[in-house]
Formats: C-alpha cells, sequence, structure tokens
C-alpha cells in the first residue's frame, strides 16, 4: 500500500515446495491475535492444512476443511 508491504507469507524468492510453509492443495489460516508482519515473514503467525488434505475425496466428512470464521484481530 502505498510502496510498504503490509503483510508477506513465505519468500518470494522461493516456490514453497517442502518447506515448512508449504501447502499445495490444502489451506493456511492467520492465527487469531496476530497482525500483519509487513515485510518479514513470521511462521508462528499461520496455520496450516498440511500438503494435499483437499484432494481425493469426495467425503468432505473425511477432509481437513477450511476453517471459517474464527479469527480474532
Amino acid at each position: 500500500e502505498d510502496g510498504f508491504v503490509i503483510d508477506t507469507f513465505g519468500d518470494i524468492n522461493m516456490d514453497g515446495s517442502g518447506l515448512p510453509w508449504d501447502y499445495l492443495d490444502g489451506w493456511v489460516k492467520r492465527v487469531s491475535m496476530t497482525t500483519p508482519d509487513g515485510a518479514l515473514f513470521s511462521i508462528g503467525s499461520w496455520t496450516f492444512s498440511g500438503i494435499e488434505v483437499l484432494v481425493g475425496d469426495t467425503n468432505t466428512s473425511t477432509l481437513s476443511p477450511f476453517p471459517i470464521g474464527g479469527f480474532t484481530p
């Protein structure tokens, strides 16, 4: 915003595969009571589903569902 970075997720110079913030075919949610981290990524500000949790299962009751709501700023 106006030339300033508000928040950063991961490292923009890496694709993230196999790194702690990898969430291929999954989801990521900001942890409650955290605020935007600016230009520095803070992995502790995020909750991850893990990789491929939303792939290959037609029964949504066995998937790791995306957590809707529940964020407290």
